[in-house]
């Protein structure tokens, strides 16, 4: 079992915090396998993060920018982007020397926001079901994880 960074104690091992952790990471997964599946075709979590990074790249990205962002290998990363060029939710552009540009098309943008809305369903209904002051007490936990996000070098 893996050890957690505190200490010698396992990941997992019945800590509020990261059974929480573990549960949010479940949840977030369930959420978009679920989603994936309202778009024709559908998209796997993989497809929906390429789409998402490809999204917030204002000038593109290059295939091993994507394959380094998913943790993926160039050659899983390209093929993961030859489907999405493929059923047109992915453009290619001529980049700098031999390498190409991806960027989001029209369609992947559409489809897009048609996963992030069912993606959104169960997540708001869930916030829904807790009291008004606990659940603007989540939104912040939430916004307070998301700063400290954006405050690392990693690609999230």
């Amino acid at each position: 079992m893996t050890q957690s960074a505190q200490g010698n104690r396992p990941i997992g091992a019945g800590d509020d915090a990261d059974v929480a952790l573990l549960a949010i990471c479940r949840l977030a997964l369930a959420t978009t396998i679920r989603a994936g599946n309202v778009v024709e075709p559908p998209l796997s979590p993989t497809q929906i993060r390429t789409l998402t990074l490809l999204a917030a790249a204002r000038d593109g990205l290059s295939v091993t920018a994507v394959a380094d962002a998913l943790a993926a290998t160039v050659p899983s990363a390209s093929r993961i982007v030859q489907r999405l060029v493929r059923d047109g939710l992915v453009e290619r552009t001529a980049g700098p020397g031999h390498e190409h540009r991806l960027a989001l098309s029209a369609d992947g943008a559409a489809a897009l926001a048609i996963v992030n809305r069912a993606r959104l369903v169960p997540l708001r209904a869930l916030l829904d079901r807790l009291a008004v002051g606990r659940s603007r007490s989540v939104v912040t936990a939430l916004q307070d994880v998301l700063d400290a996000v954006r405050d690392t070098d990693e690609v999230w």
